[in-house]
Formats: C-alpha cells, sequence, structure tokens
C-alpha cells in the first residue's frame, strides 16, 4: 500500500492541526485548504485547536485547550 493525501478546508482563522493517534501536532498556525498525508496502514483522528491556546490536563489525565479536551490520553 501507499501513503494518501486528503485535502481539508480549515477555515479563514489560524488553527492547530493535532492527531490524537500520535498524540503530537501535525501543524500549527495554518488556515485555508491543508493537504495531509496518511501513511499506508494507519490512522489518524485530527482535531482542530484555535491557534495559541495553551494545553492542560484536567483531573481525569485528559488533554484541553481552551477547556476543550482534544486527546483522552
Amino acid at each position: 500500500m501507499e501513503s494518501k493525501y486528503v485535502e481539508i478546508y480549515l477555515g479563514d482563522e489560524s488553527t492547530d492541526l493535532y492527531d490524537a493517534v500520535s498524540n503530537h501536532y501535525l501543524k500549527r498556525k495554518v488556515s485555508g485548504l491543508l493537504s495531509i498525508e496518511l501513511p499506508a496502514d494507519s490512522a489518524r483522528v485530527l482535531v482542530q485547536v484555535p491557534s495559541g491556546g495553551n494545553e492542560a490536563i484536567n483531573e481525569r489525565g485528559q488533554k484541553n485547550v481552551y477547556g476543550v479536551i482534544i486527546d483522552y490520553r
């Protein structure tokens, strides 16, 4: 199998794109149309996060930005 690319529209405001499967940010401070690679035999769960927010871990161990959960660890 080979990698595939998908295009997603993120809107006009700056945003960060977090992958909840790999637990890291794929892109930061991006907007508009973005092409993302999907490696063969893999999955991504993309979470669009407003840029500039501070990450925090709540009492349940959930990662959040601006109080919105982005990863359940």
